[in-house]
């Protein structure tokens, strides 16, 4: 075991990077408050604040194997709280996702994204990710539609952008769950249901199949997440919630496939999901989400 070196106080270190860089916070006697600092080579480096007097409370939480640090930091002296990157030695506001008014972040991959959470106040909590070019997004956003589900904290996310946290489902706010979150790759396009009318046969059609291929048409009226079997969820998962089997066939030489069904007149009105996959080359396609006429 090695102590760590301090800037007067107290420490806690939060994160660690394969190269052996430490990040943390330590009590300032200088600032009579906790500061971010990094650890590197046996030596404490104080990170600042994004306080124009550089003033205030900072907290490093995660580095990278490029040496990106993420956390948090005052931004005024009305001690409001955004999520940072530092790099090369300087200190960049992350913003805060929509509607919210302070950030936190807690864990950042490879790929320069992170993840965290935003609040205007508990328990009025959303997680995010963010990412260059597309700034702070709320993982509730990003989720399959009519998926219920509210993610509060986003606490990890690794070099494969899957990300755990934890939240709730819509009416069980009660209970909180933790969550896993994967990326999905589509590599086929699936139509809408055509001509799209209850009470008549429609026609789903899939394009950018494997010729040959067998595809399973599914449906749900909830989005969420359902393995493949046989893939892994690095690969690809369904974005459906317990998916029915409509039908299956056989793509042709143009990797094409459709399926005719009639569909009930019950289902008017109704918003219906639809997902394509073939399980045994964790293939999927993006989903579709129709309101039959």
């Amino acid at each position: 075991m090695e102590r760590l070196h301090d800037l007067g106080g107290t420490t806690i270190a939060w994160g660690l990077n394969n190269t052996g860089v430490i990040v943390g916070q330590s009590w300032s006697a200088e600032f009579g408050e906790p500061r971010a600092v990094l650890w590197e080579n046996g030596k404490i480096r104080e990170l600042g604040t994004l306080r124009y007097d550089n003033r205030g409370r900072s907290e490093g939480r995660d580095v990278n194997d490029a040496g990106v640090v993420i956390g948090l930091t005052v931004i005024n002296p009305q001690g409001r709280i955004h999520a940072f990157a530092w790099t090369d030695g300087q200190m960049y506001d992350l913003g805060t996702p929509p509607g919210k008014n302070e950030s936190l972040a807690l864990a950042i991959n490879n790929l320069n994204q992170i993840v965290g959470w935003g609040t205007d106040g508990y328990p009025n909590n959303d997680a995010f990710i963010w990412e260059q070019g597309r700034g702070m997004q709320r993982l509730d956003e990003l989720s399959a539609p009519n998926a219920r589900w509210r993610f509060n904290v986003a606490w990890e996310i690794n070099d494969a952008g899957q990300i755990v946290g934890n939240g709730y489902r819509l009416g069980d706010a009660g209970t909180t769950v933790g969550f896993l979150l994967s990326p999905v790759d589509p590599t086929m396009a699936l139509a809408a249901p055509a001509p799209g009318r209850a009470g008549e046969s429609n026609t789903i059609t899939l394009t950018g199949a494997t010729p040959g291929a067998t595809v399973q048409f599914l449906y749900s009226r909830q989005g969420g997440g359902t393995r493949i079997p046989g893939c892994d969820l690095q690969q690809n998962a369904l974005q459906l919630d317990s998916p029915t089997l409509i039908g299956t066939a056989i793509a042709d030489a143009n990797g094409t496939a459709s399926i005719t069904r009639n569909v009930p007149m019950i289902a008017r009105g109704q918003y219906v999901l639809f997902q394509a996959v073939v399980p045994n080359e964790c293939a999927i396609s993006q989903l579709v989400v129709h309101q039959f006429e």
